[in-house]
């Protein structure tokens, strides 16, 4: 359990990051329509959540990662009744609409999982696979959850937004991969992975 402290920290840090961000728009995109409203920064750092998984994953392997995943959503949620008005006033202007944020939520929970599995299966000589088609993989089962669970039967165009997402997903996969390979030999795997 000691293995996980950091891990699931990092990883509660960069959700409450992407929630108390929501609201900021990532100007430097353009303007990019994500469901009715102009990307936000809180969207961009989403992606991030998949690189840390993949450090825990390569370090500790997959059950490590799920706890990490388990763990870090557990605390989230037990802690919301406590934390929610601290989160209110953090958070600039209003938050976001419970549909919403369900669906982001608990398509990025499974995103993650689904990503760890990926992560798991292609790890080996080729460094770069893994972390690369974990994180593109788990950003379209991202967008393929949480844009219908969200926008299903609303009169927001939802299709032409998820997609416009999906492109960021994977231009931040992409770019993931630069940290990915300089953490390489600080972040090594524990023996059993093969040194991958």
């Amino acid at each position: 359990m000691i293995r996980l402290v950091v891990p699931v920290f990092l990883l509660l840090t960069v959700g409450a990051a992407a929630f108390l961000y929501g609201n900021q728009p990532a100007e430097w995109f353009g303007n990019i329509d994500v469901g009715g409203t102009p990307l936000s920064l809180g969207l961009v750092l989403m992606p991030l959540s998949f690189f840390v998984v993949h450090l825990t994953n390569r370090r500790y392997g997959a059950g490590y990662a799920t706890a990490q995943v388990i763990g870090a959503w557990a605390i989230a949620f037990g802690s919301l009744p406590y934390t929610q008005n601290d989160l209110s006033m953090l958070h600039t202007g209003a938050l976001p609409d419970m549909r919403l944020v369900i669906a982001f939520g608990s398509a990025l929970l499974l995103a993650q999982l689904f990503s760890i599995l990926v992560f798991d299966r292609l790890r080996g000589p080729q460094w770069w696979q893994a972390p690369l088609f974990a994180s593109l993989l788990g950003g379209v089962a991202l967008c393929a959850i949480a844009y219908p669970l969200a926008f299903a039967g609303t009169n927001i165009a939802w299709t032409h937004p998820m997609l416009s997402y999906m492109g960021v997903t994977a231009a931040a996969a992409i770019a993931m991969v630069v940290p990915y390979w300089m953490l390489r030999s600080v972040v090594t795997p524990l023996s059993g992975f093969g040194g991958y």
